[in-house]
């Protein structure tokens, strides 16, 4: 699959985003021809290439044409537009289908935020508070970028967002560094404050982050295809903002090693087979199971099976001569190919669930933890496969 990594050291904005991607590759002309496409007036949309601390950056700046319509300076595009509104355009545009969907996610995210900020239901929110068109043009050819360089999943690092908790104490609401929408968006995301008063992140590459990433980008390998820097000058802070942007290709499963620990017995209480497996799973072993097999002279017996880890091979070993009759394990090493996963948990109708997410061809399943649904079907009074089957049609929609 194709990833995009947001390497966010100095934070992250709606221009820093998209001049990366210009950056990486994209042309200027097709974001242009793009945006054109949205219904609520003209934007010219500029780069310019910049040389910063010895690195070659592109910034990006959006210009009304339509100086009637903006209510001052046509350089700073100040038409006002309800997230309603937004998202009734954008989806009303020619602009294609995965564009719509992610800037329609990405303006949910930041609604939600703003909206929760000043304890506003939503949909007033939605129908009460203004949005910038450059906010909407800054999401929207983030959306662009994506579906440009077909990017499958977003990750990102830890995300600076610049304040610091006891800088903001006294100060009115929209002067807080960094912003309450800002940390409203990225809770439950890894961030780090930056010990300045400068707002590193805003609420629009929040909104952009938290929506589109998957998350911090763990170690396994990818083979990078494009790299872009975006650059954003703070002129009231005098001081500049860089995004690094790396594109590349990663495996959605990878491989790792681990022993497989055999022994054939068939002289053993069949009673104690299920305790066996508990303490091998209690032990750290990635699994442990039971196969019937048929030994020598005919003799039905049962193979147990645990896949460990290397460090564990010898706590392994020693439970199975403790609970079993066995005089001998076979030890195997071997390799094991996983699809990505990552646990979580997602509000269902029965409440907090813990799930487990599995990427694959560039998209995401979604399950229910086992234990989570027999504690539901137990509490609710359901049968068992009811409630696995709610949950996995309510966590999947699109599946």
């Amino acid at each position: 699959m194709n990833i995009a990594f947001f390497d966010c050291f100095a934070g992250i904005n709606g221009d820093v985003v998209i001049g990366a991607f210009l950056n990486a590759g994209m042309p200027l002309e097709h974001l242009q021809s793009h945006i054109d496409k949205l219904p609520f007036g003209k934007f010219i949309l500029q780069s310019h290439a910049v040389v910063h601390n010895a690195i070659a950056t592109t910034t990006f700046s959006v210009n009304h044409s339509d100086t009637s319509i903006s209510a001052s300076d046509a350089a700073t595009p100040t038409i006002r537009l309800t997230f309603a509104d937004s998202i009734r355009l954008i989806a009303e545009s020619n602009l294609q289908t995965d564009v719509k969907k992610n800037a329609h996610a990405i303006l949910q995210t930041l609604a939600k935020a703003e909206s929760h900020v000043q304890q506003v239901p939503l949909d007033n929110f939605l129908t009460k508070n203004e949005c910038s068109t450059k906010a909407v043009v800054d999401i929207v050819g983030a959306a662009i970028g994506l579906a440009y360089f077909h990017i499958d999943a977003a990750f990102s690092s830890v995300i600076k967002i610049g304040g610091n908790p006891p800088y903001s104490s006294g100060v009115q609401e929209e002067q807080l560094v960094p912003s309450p929408a800002t940390i409203e968006i990225l809770r439950d995301y890894p961030i780090s404050f930056g010990g300045t008063a400068l707002n590193d992140t805003t609420p629009v590459g929040a909104a952009i982050i938290k929506t589109m990433s998957r998350g911090i980008l763990s170690d396994e390998p990818f083979s990078i295809t494009a790299i872009g820097y975006g650059l954003a000058n703070d002129a009231n802070n005098g001081r500049a903002t860089m995004l690094r942007l790396i594109i590349g290709a990663k495996d959605e499963s990878f491989a790792d090693t681990a022993l497989l620990l055999e022994t054939n017995i068939d002289n053993l209480n069949p009673e104690i087979y299920p305790y066996v497996i508990e303490r091998l799973m209690e032990a750290g072993a990635f699994d442990a199971f039971l196969t019937p097999i048929v030994m020598k002279k005919g003799r039905p017996a049962i193979k147990i099976s645990a896949l460990a880890p290397e460090h564990l091979c010898d706590a392994i070993v020693q439970i199975l001569y403790e609970e079993t009759t066995t005089a001998g394990v076979r030890i195997l090493q071997t390799t094991r190919k996983k699809l990505q996963r990552k646990l979580t948990t997602a509000a269902t109708a029965f409440g907090e669930v813990k799930i487990k997410e599995i990427y694959a061809n560039g998209g995401v399943r979604r399950m229910p933890e086992y234990e989570e649904c027999r504690r539901i079907a137990r509490a609710h009074r359901a049968a068992l496969r009811d409630v696995q089957s709610q949950l996995f049609h309510e966590l999947n929609p699109e599946l």
